[in-house]
């Protein structure tokens, strides 16, 4: 009988100690709670931290992205095209060939491109001979805005314009002499009332691009016109000093399609 005393009381000893054991206590208080509790309080804890990070990041995220909605990003595109036209005069009829090359650089909508114009004007004699006329090398510069982001949408236009030109002066198929302007700034023209009525007439390019990734491909459609007048005979010898007096010679004309390809960053 006593053995049987002895042994229950050793396992309600041996029970309360483990039990102490096993319960959690809070350190900053004499507070003790069950474990399924403090699991639970833990757990609420955690994830209230969890959604404070989410939220903080969220937050720093949106705060890096502009007003429309996209991150900020750099594009570079290069683009090139060539287009011969047929022209005539009262005299004789004649062709033109012009190349063009356009780098440009994009930072979020708004960008510059420069473009090289290399031109050259023909008169064609009776046997289908081309007898060069004029050449023109000059470069432009032109202020861009993109809409999109996939499918982008660039309207350009001219605010400036530098280069040279040639025109020669030809006598029974002969060159007699050569003319050059007296400035090396021409006029330009951009030709927006052609694509827009007269209500853009600022318009002097447009770029169609898409892009897949960091890559993108652009076709474009160049409508411009550069031109010098006030020309001059250049040789120690003229024939016809006075011959391109109050004339003007430039691009015309100019419907140019472009294709290229363009990076982002």
């Amino acid at each position: 009988m006593l053995a049987r005393r002895l042994t229950i009381w050793f396992l309600v000893f041996v029970t309360s100690g483990l039990l102490w054991l096993a319960v959690p206590r809070n350190g900053h208080s004499e507070e003790t709670c069950t474990t399924l509790n403090c699991v639970s309080r833990g757990k609420r804890k955690v994830e209230q931290q969890m959604r404070q990070q989410e939220m903080m990041r969220s937050g720093v995220r949106k705060s890096n992205m502009p007003s429309n909605g996209y991150s900020s990003e750099i594009r570079i595109r290069y683009l090139t095209g060539s287009n011969e036209h047929k022209r005539t005069s009262p005299l004789m009829d004649g062709s033109t060939k012009i190349d063009i090359q356009s780098i440009t650089l994009m930072y979020d909508s708004w960008g510059i491109t420069k473009s090289n114009y290399f031109f050259k004007g023909f008169w064609h004699e009776n046997d289908g001979t081309k007898t060069p006329h004029e050449e023109l090398d000059v470069s432009s510069y032109e202020l861009n805005y993109t809409f999109g982001d996939t499918l982008t949408f660039t309207i350009g236009s001219i605010f400036h314009a530098e280069g040279t030109a040639k025109i020669y002066g030809w006598d029974g198929g002969v060159s007699t002499s050569t003319f050059e302007p007296k400035t090396k700034k021409p006029m330009f023209e951009e030709s927006g009332s052609k694509f827009f009525g007269h209500r853009f007439p600022f318009i002097s390019s447009l770029q169609l691009g898409y892009r897949f990734g960091f890559i993108e491909f652009v076709i474009a459609y160049n409508k411009n016109y550069i031109g010098f007048d006030d020309f001059e005979c250049v040789d120690d010898k003229c024939v016809s000093p006075d011959s391109q007096k109050g004339l003007t010679w430039g691009t015309y004309n100019n419907e140019t399609v472009m294709m290229g390809m363009g990076i982002i960053f």
